[in-house]
């Protein structure tokens, strides 16, 4: 599987490093490129954001289409403003749900009418968002991945408590529909703990020897 029209916005304009972008899209590329039911995707778009409390406006921190690029006239889902191709569709999503104050405050993986599946995941000190499709995507990879993004995270933040909590949130919330989502759990565990993937021994490296200077996402 290959990207295309790859951007990403890095620290200090958003919360995250380079290494730690580097490190989410190896992990979800490796959840494509591994599940059967995933790895036939040829176009579509792959976005995630993130907004620190308090703040107006997301931070658009990555986002890709696939080989074929973005999934145009994508779903009728439109405010009219938004265009319609899976990558505008999902920067419409996006945006609209980081600004919505949630006084829930809870992590989840949802959707607007219309719309398609996309992620909540809430930190100490903001939320993060994620957008994942195009035609060829089921509810079960749609899923899939971002619960992929949600272990990565927490991988990579385990000084906090809140990313904690909400990935195990959203994994006891998809584990009723999806029997065996605790195995890609584990999988994406043991990538974090083996460094294997190329982008995780560097994430790791640069962690490592950051640590005493790094604080918590959105700090």
């Amino acid at each position: 599987m290959q990207m295309t029209n790859l951007k990403v916005t890095l620290e200090p304009e958003t919360t995250l490093f380079k290494e730690e972008v580097d490190a989410i899209i190896a992990v979800v590329m490796n959840t494509i490129d591994s599940e059967p039911f995933i790895s036939n995707i040829h176009d579509g778009s792959f976005l995630f954001y993130g907004m620190a409390d308090g703040d107006d406006e997301p931070q658009k921190i990555i986002a890709f289409d696939f080989e074929n690029g973005p999934t145009p006239d994508y779903l009728p889902y439109s405010d009219g403003h938004c265009g319609t191709s899976s990558r505008e569709i999902a920067d419409a999503i996006l945006t609209r749900d980081l600004k919505n104050p949630h006084e829930t405050k809870s992590s989840h993986i949802s959707y607007y009418i219309d719309s398609p599946l996309y992620l909540t995941l809430r930190a100490t000190h903001g939320r993060f968002a994620c957008a994942c499709f195009g035609d060829e995507f089921s509810y079960k990879a749609m899923t899939y991945i971002y619960c992929a993004v949600a272990q990565a995270m927490a991988c990579m933040g385990l000084e906090d408590k809140v990313l904690q909590d909400s990935c195990d949130m959203i994994f006891f919330s998809e584990a009723d529909e999806y029997k065996e989502i605790d195995d890609l759990r584990s999988c994406i565990e043991q990538l974090y703990h083996e460094c294997k993937l190329p982008e995780l021994a560097l994430w790791k490296k640069w962690h490592d020897a950051e640590s005493e200077n790094l604080t918590l996402f959105f700090e």
